[in-house]
């Protein structure tokens, strides 16, 4: 079973300036697989990005690259690597001149940072990119399956299998459903030794069950009765 995974880089040779813009992305990642690589210099991101490193998102101190920056991401954007990357800039100019404008920035920061301008760049630049990653591959009857979290209702534990109830489709791996609630985190809650389920789908709940979008009843387990967080 594979999750798609959301790359993104900093590139800033200020060590608290990276670990500030990661703080406050890691919330908006925490239900995704995701990957934050951080750079102190621009000849190991060009590298990264020549061995084909795709990044979602990138924020970039220019300040710290001047010319190179524009080595760096104009040949980024004529080969079509990293066309669909959202850049960023860190910087302590007034002004952005138009010969950098031209290179399709997403935004800009200032330095030093400013609490309030970091929370909504993040925010405002995470959140429409991850939806799209909340989503699993899996492996079933011999053929690759994209699931994405929203359309899974249930999970039922089977011996040795499980098998994920979609809101079309039903699909049966070989997976402990012990990890499986690992692999989706977030919106999805184990509420018996044999059943996960999607708390997005749950239309009733009681300290006993839950009935979901479908008209399924579940129990809830003993065990799980007091942790669930429905």
């Amino acid at each position: 079973m594979l999750n798609k995974i959301f790359k993104m880089a900093i590139l800033e040779d200020d060590l608290l300036v990276s670990e500030t813009i990661k703080g406050e992305a890691l919330p908006y990642l925490k239900d995704i697989s995701f990957d934050i690589d951080i750079f102190t210099k621009v000849n190991a991101l060009y590298e990264s990005l020549l061995a084909g490193n795709e990044y979602e998102v990138i924020y970039c101190d220019i300040d710290m690259i001047d010319k190179d920056y524009f080595k760096l991401f104009k040949y980024c954007r004529r080969s079509g690597l990293g066309e669909e990357t959202d850049i960023i800039l860190i910087t302590k100019q007034i002004e952005i001149n138009g010969k950098i404008a031209n290179l399709m920035l997403k935004g800009v920061v200032s330095k030093p940072l400013k609490e309030f301008e970091m929370k909504r760049s993040v925010k405002n630049i995470l959140l429409p990119r991850i939806k799209e990653y909340k989503i699993i591959f899996i492996e079933s009857s011999g053929r690759i399956v994209k699931l994405r979290h929203s359309d899974i209702l249930y999970i039922k534990a089977d011996l040795k299998r499980i098998n994920i109830h979609t809101l079309k489709e039903n699909y049966a791996i070989y997976f402990k459903i012990s990890s499986m609630i690992d692999v989706l985190g977030g919106s999805f809650e184990r509420i018996h030794n044999s059943y996960i389920v999607n708390k997005e789908h749950i239309t009733y709940r009681t300290k006993d069950y839950v009935i979901l979008d479908n008209g399924l009843k579940i129990n809830i387990g003993n065990k799980y009765s007091k942790q669930s967080s429905l």
